[in-house]
């Protein structure tokens, strides 16, 4: 389709879709919002997100789209809805569901532009490659007007990454620099917070754990290991999954232990998510009894003295990466250091006592 150039209807009423993690939203992206509320025209901005969560870089904080929408409403409580609307979408991209509001009938005849910086022009590209795609699925043109209107703002060394750090460090100075100058720092941490102790007092509580058994311990020229196993159910009523630990190591350029988990059920996977946080902790008990019960057993220096390991935490056939970000809490807790999370892989120092 042809998409109207925006001299053409610069006159018409705007509406601004705003799409993003948000997670959390801070100071910069509350700014693009003020800036086009200002723009000559501008009916409304539309912030819209969606579920998925974004965490610290130590587990303990994670942002998810309810957070994002507290934190959007702490922000924009001086607007009315008729300026500034909040939008969580509950499945799919933010982004196709933005377009979609060109057909939606409360701005038939408005200009519709997505919200986005002059410095990141590829979103207005996709957008209204969405826009061409969805109106050869939907059999009609929209009924809103299309255009590209980029926001000039832009508050360098502010991101949420910076701002999820500063939560789970309780860091209310950095907290209040990337935040509007108009909202309390310690509102917008307590909102923050809530999640976080829960992580800290549901996750990390290392005392709750499965009863696991050493089963076999082995060692050779250049091999040593040792193998766990444990039962893991979540009530009594529920299916029981046996689950097996094997820590491995070999004496190679790079030694270090190597720590891995299955089952032989594929239900059981669902258990290593939000449903059974056992499953966590006695991984990382393990690991621990391993490391000081088992490694000093070991008759050769170059597993007896092995500080190193490595783990790969991805929860399994999701590509969830909140596992491994967990396991590096426990694990610090249980008194690892040297702690470095890559994708789904982490690596840790167990020192020997």
């Amino acid at each position: 389709m042809k998409i109207k150039i925006l001299k053409e209807v610069k006159m018409t009423p705007l509406v601004v879709v705003y799409f993003g993690g948000f997670k959390p939203p801070h100071k910069g992206h509350n700014a693009v919002v003020d800036e086009y509320l200002t723009q000559k025209g501008a009916s409304k901005v539309i912030i819209m997100f969606g579920p998925s969560a974004r965490y610290s870089e130590d587990g303990t904080v994670e942002i998810d789209g309810q957070k994002a929408r507290q934190a959007w409403d702490l922000f924009t409580q001086e607007y009315s809805p008729n300026e500034v609307e909040v939008m969580s979408v509950d499945s799919g991209s933010p982004m196709t569901a933005a377009a979609e509001l060109a057909w939606d009938d409360r701005f038939a005849g408005y200009r519709i532009s997505p919200g986005y910086s002059a410095k990141e022009p590829h979103y207005g590209d996709i957008f209204m490659g969405l826009i061409s795609s969805k109106t050869g699925e939907f059999g009609r043109p929209p009924v809103a007007i299309p255009v590209l209107v980029p926001a000039e703002t832009n508050i360098p060394s502010i991101s949420a990454t910076k701002l999820r750090n500063a939560i789970a460090s309780g860091d209310v100075s950095t907290i209040d620099q990337m935040v509007p100058s108009d909202i309390n720092p310690n509102d917008y941490y307590n909102i923050m917070r809530e999640w976080r102790q829960h992580l800290l007092t549901e996750l990390f509580d290392t005392s709750d754990v499965y009863d696991f058994k050493l089963t076999a311990k082995e060692e050779e020229r250049d091999y040593a290991g040792a193998i766990y196993h444990f039962t893991a159910q979540k009530t009594p009523e529920s299916q029981p999954y046996e689950y097996k630990v094997e820590i491995r190591g070999f004496e190679d350029e790079d030694p270090m232990w190597d720590v891995d988990f299955h089952t032989d059920s594929i239900y059981a996977y669902g258990l290593t998510g939000e449903t059974d946080l056992k499953i966590y902790t006695t991984i990382a008990a393990i690991v621990r009894h391993f490391a000081f019960k088992v490694r000093p057993t070991y008759s050769d220096e170059a597993f007896s003295q092995l500080e190193q390991f490595y783990g790969s935490a991805a929860r399994e056939f999701q590509g969830d990466k909140r596992r491994v970000r967990i396991y590096a809490g426990l694990l610090r807790r249980m008194g690892a250091s040297d702690i470095d999370v890559f994708g789904s892989q982490v690596t840790w120092k167990i020192p020997v006592e």
